[in-house]
């Protein structure tokens, strides 16, 4: 009597499908935010790279991308916007409106994440480079125009993350050749300033794209390019570029492994027919279908637990995700009790239970310029720690040596502090290693959360 065969168990083509999705969005694809001063052409520029066009010179491109009308009208982009870009071996785009096929055709993946780039929306550019977790910025310059205050904002504020820089020179096609060596003369003057400290490097050709690629994640090299998207000069250079830059945060390879599960909402849709769906991206750990969450904090600080019914990436349903994916859970019927309390942004999913703190403890490097005095418990600032946007209360402060001072006054040199806050109106989830931004209008200073309380 013949012993019947026995077969391995076969992978079907959505399965293998659904392995290569998840397999490229965390090793082939790297986050970068667009930032520069308004009017520099930063929707346009995504526009193009998005959708394989040149520019009409009238705004054909950036309407490709706006969300709003008001930013198509006035070309001020007031909200933050995130593109997915496919390039292929040849670093040309993929144009398709399916991302799912886009990821399955691509060699590199690129989410492009549009800054508002206006003195007005500042502290919307502030939240999304804090919440984008960047492998890398491209800073745009108006050629025709020399480098403004914003410009250096925007470098500082990518300094203080420690995101490398890629400067982008737009709108060459209609400057002078005087107006765009001196444009490009401060710009490469900006980036050597002792607060950015960064060493230029033009690139014209693949060639130099060959020798800058892998100086610029450890800040060795800054590479400058020069674009125009109507004529469409520099465009294939800045695509090769795109597609051969490492993947910085390598967040798949170090995170995956031996790291509790950790999940940043970034936002909350209400979608007809599905329910609730939260957005954002997993920081740590892993997660696999049928495993509940706990998630929160919610408005009144409690936490909720649910099994998600659904998850997708890049527009794929999928069994289980991994650190390094943009993931979407589509959440069950949400209690009539819990459901106006749930839309918050700010909360995180996690495996295990936790509990939201309301006091924090960071090292910050406070920034010289304009005078400002912090006082122990007088001074009240905003902190954004990655997708956090809080309220803080300064309740206790030490200098670099560890005495105790009650007023930090910051003149003519930067210095470092380290400052104990209280969140009088909200609790949040943090956890020692998160970077900090503190800000009152302007940047006040940077650094990391030391340790939190509860």
């Amino acid at each position: 009597m013949t012993q019947p065969v026995s077969h391995p168990p076969t992978t079907t083509a959505a399965e293998s499908r659904e392995q290569e999705v998840l397999h490229k969005m965390a090793t082939q694809h790297i986050r970068v935010a667009v930032v520069g001063n308004v009017d520099a052409g930063k929707s346009t520029l995504i526009g193009c790279l998005v959708s394989d066009i040149l520019d009409d010179g009238r705004g054909e491109a950036r309407a490709r991308v706006t969300k709003h009308r008001h930013e198509l009208m006035s070309g001020r982009t007031s909200a933050i916007g995130t593109h997915l870009v496919g390039l292929d071996e040849s670093a040309q785009t993929i144009v398709t409106s399916c991302e799912s096929e886009k990821t399955m055709k691509a060699t590199r993946l690129v989410t492009l994440m549009d800054m508002a780039g206006h003195e007005k929306y500042l502290k919307t550019t502030i939240a999304g480079v804090s919440r984008g977790v960047a492998d890398y910025a491209l800073v745009l310059v108006n050629a025709a125009q020399p480098p403004t205050h914003m410009t250096k904002h925007h470098l500082r504020l990518c300094a203080a993350m420690g995101i490398p820089v890629v400067v982008v020179m737009t709108k060459v096609d209609r400057c002078p050749s005087d107006v765009f060596r001196s444009t490009k003369h401060e710009m490469q003057a900006m980036l050597r300033d002792g607060e950015i400290g960064l060493r230029h490097f033009n690139v014209g050709s693949t060639k130099d794209v060959e020798t800058v690629k892998d100086k610029i994640a450890n800040r060795l090299l800054t590479p400058v390019i020069s674009v125009s998207c109507v004529c469409g000069e520099g465009l294939d250079i800045l695509k090769t570029l795109l597609s051969q830059l490492p993947q910085r945060r390598r967040l798949a390879q170090k995170q995956r492994k031996n790291k509790e599960f950790e999940y940043l909402v970034e936002d909350i849709f209400q979608v007809p027919g599905v329910g609730t769906v939260l957005s954002g991206l997993v920081t740590r750990g892993e997660w696999k279908k049928g495993e509940p969450l706990h998630i929160g904090p919610l408005k009144n600080g409690s936490i909720i637990q649910v099994t998600p019914k659904s998850v997708h990436v890049a527009q794929t349903n999928v069994d289980m995700v991994y650190a390094g994916h943009s993931v979407c859970f589509a959440l069950p019927k949400i209690p009539k009790d819990k459901r106006k309390l749930f839309l918050t942004k700010g909360m995180v999913a996690l495996k295990k239970p936790f509990i939201p703190t309301r006091t924090v403890t960071a090292e910050i490097y406070l920034l010289k310029g304009k005078n400002f005095t912090i006082a122990e418990g007088q001074f009240q600032a905003t902190l954004n720690i990655l997708h956090n946007k809080l309220a803080a209360k300064v309740v206790a402060m030490k200098d670099e040596n560890g005495v105790p001072i009650p007023i930090a006054r910051n003149n003519t040199e930067n210095m470092w502090v380290t400052i104990t806050f209280r969140l009088p109106h909200a609790s949040a989830y943090l956890r020692p290693g998160m970077k900090v931004i503190m800000r009152d209008g302007h940047v006040r200073g940077f650094g990391g959360v030391v340790s939190v309380g509860e």
